[in-house]
């Protein structure tokens, strides 16, 4: 099922609590609370409000240290100005966005994963987010030690230009094919 990003509320939600959680029985049922709940979050700015007047806590179950990273992130992204998922995908797709993104990073809560399947998030298709299982394909395909997040990222990114293909659309194909190997494990 689903998951909107045209929900701020939800798209920054999302980025932050797929840090090492199940998607489907974690993610999902969280993220499409919040958009029950708070359907008028639709930007960082109202989502903000929601979150200073009622809390995901109580909205979504969403506990331990997610509420406060969730919050960073949007507090740092209306600063910014961004209050739409297109406004954040253009600060992504930026012919520079190397500012933003170190910006970005300097959030707490916000890793480069996290960095990065926020890009995705909002459309763009100039980011994989690597994890475990992309880190395991790439040592499939030959690569013998992927020494870092950047590295496996770089891996990611000249397969993707040899295929003539988005890096997401890569990252997604990876994920989908992950997937499918689990529901058949």
């Amino acid at each position: 099922s689903k998951v909107s990003y045209s929900h701020m509320g939800a798209l920054i939600s999302n980025a932050i609590l797929q840090q090492r959680r199940k998607y489907a029985t974690f993610v999902v049922p969280r993220v499409k609370k919040i958009e029950a709940a708070w359907p008028d979050a639709t930007t960082t700015t109202r989502f903000l409000d929601r979150l200073d007047t009622e809390g995901l806590t109580e909205v979504a179950e969403v506990r331990g240290r997610f509420p406060n990273y969730i919050r960073n992130l949007t507090v740092f992204l209306q600063a910014k100005g961004l209050e739409s998922p297109d406004q954040l995908r253009e600060e992504f797709d930026a012919a520079d966005p190397a500012g933003f993104l170190r910006d970005l990073r300097r959030v707490v809560g916000v890793g480069p994963k996290t960095r990065d399947y926020l890009g995705i998030l909002s459309g763009s298709k100039r980011y994989a987010a690597v994890d475990s299982r992309v880190q395991a394909r790439v040592r499939d395909a030959g690569v013998s030690e992927p020494t870092s997040y950047a590295h496996v990222a770089d891996v990611i990114e000249a397969a993707a230009a040899i295929m003539e293909c988005e890096v997401a659309d890569l990252d997604k194909a990876i994920w989908l094919w992950e997937k499918r190997a689990d529901s058949t494990a």
